[in-house]
């Protein structure tokens, strides 16, 4: 064997280099968002949607939902908005408050099922599930429903 073929094991390349084997100039990576969220969550309030055609939320919806939290003092920084669809049904229960719109409690890996607009309490958090966000923009007894949730939701 010559010294122009000599092979090193990694472990041994390791062993004889451990300081200057790899020498790298790393920038950092940007933080992306991940697919399917909108939104800070610095109030611990997650909601969930699900619409297989939009990234985060659709536009209408919202807009409709931007008035809503306008109503219980809430904008986008205080929540974040995760949808299903969108990040391939892969998440759990985040945050303190829970709103479910169009998500069942099982697609969270939630052993429980209760009631639209009824307020729920689960394992230390506050729960509350909805239809489709598009479906209560349009009626205006599934607004007033889900307003008198979030009051109670929010202490309003």
């Amino acid at each position: 064997m010559s010294l122009n073929n000599v092979t090193l094991t990694p472990a041994l390349a390791a062993q004889l280099y451990p300081n200057t084997l790899v020498e790298s100039i790393a920038s950092p990576v940007p933080d992306e968002k991940p697919v399917g969220r909108l939104g800070k969550n610095a109030k611990g309030i997650c909601i969930y949607t699900q619409d297989d055609n939009a990234p985060a939320i659709a536009d209408a919806d919202l807009q409709f939902l931007l008035s809503v939290l306008t109503a219980c003092k809430l904008g986008l920084d205080d929540v974040v908005i995760i949808n299903l669809a969108a990040a391939h049904g892969s998440a759990s229960a985040e945050g303190q408050i829970i709103i479910l719109f169009d998500v069942q409690p099982a697609q969270l890996g939630l052993p429980i099922h209760f009631p639209h607009y009824q307020v729920q309490a689960f394992n230390g958090k506050q729960y509350l599930s909805a239809p489709a966000l598009t479906i209560i923009s349009q009626n205006q007894t599934a607004k007033k429903e889900l307003w008198t949730s979030l009051k109670k939701l929010f202490s309003l």
